[in-house]
């Protein structure tokens, strides 16, 4: 089923993991936010061919997996979320690497709490780049699952402005930019048919 000015909801949520990243990045001083930080140190690490060859030596008498770090484009959400990814597997090798130089410490060594910050950010993006990558790989118009996956979201992104209150700031800001998209779904009752037509959903929604 084709409807004139209905796309696939991809773009959308780019847009509003975008906006959550940069609302992320502004929650605290550029000195102290824990993405912040680790972008500097893997950019530091990766940079430097001596920094690097230590990072190597740390990674192999760690016996973690054979992989480097990378460091993400700011203005890609999903990139932040591979740097991400990336540094909880090899976390260990990147502390003692950092740790090896006073102004490294300083400026971009990540203690616990900061850490358990940055999982608490890939949790998120987790759900974000699920979705875009299930919207993006659909041949047709998805709109029999756009308010199934509205409501998902908002209930998750609830339920981690509540688990986590150090993001709750943000998390707000993005449930208010997605509100916007979502209110369009009212415009017209063709979303609402699409979902109640749909054999798995009916009139659960």
């Amino acid at each position: 089923m084709t409807y004139k000015g209905l796309q696939s909801k991809a773009p959308t949520e780019d847009v509003n993991m975008e906006k959550f990243m940069k609302d992320v990045e502004s929650d605290s001083s550029k000195k102290d936010n824990p993405i912040v930080r680790l972008r500097k140190g893997c950019g530091k690490i990766r940079l430097s061919s001596q920094l690097n060859s230590l990072f190597e030596t740390n990674k192999n008498m760690l016996k973690l997996p054979d992989l480097s770090i990378i460091v993400d484009c700011q203005t890609r959400w999903n990139s932040t979320k591979v740097m991400i990814d990336r540094f909880l597997i090899m976390k260990e090798a990147y502390r003692l690497t950092i740790n090896s130089e006073d102004d490294l410490r300083r400026d971009c060594s990540l203690n616990n709490a900061q850490i358990e910050y940055i999982m608490s950010i890939q949790k998120i993006l987790t759900k974000f780049e699920n979705i875009t990558s299930w919207l993006s790989s659909q041949q047709y118009t998805t709109i029999n699952k756009t308010i199934v996956l509205y409501n998902d979201l908002f209930t998750r992104l609830e339920k981690f402005q509540q688990k986590n209150p150090s993001l709750s700031a943000a998390i707000g800001l993005t449930m208010s930019k997605l509100s916007k998209y979502y209110s369009r779904t009212d415009l017209t009752d063709v979303y609402a048919c699409a979902t109640m037509v749909d054999p798995s959903l009916k009139f659960s929604y």
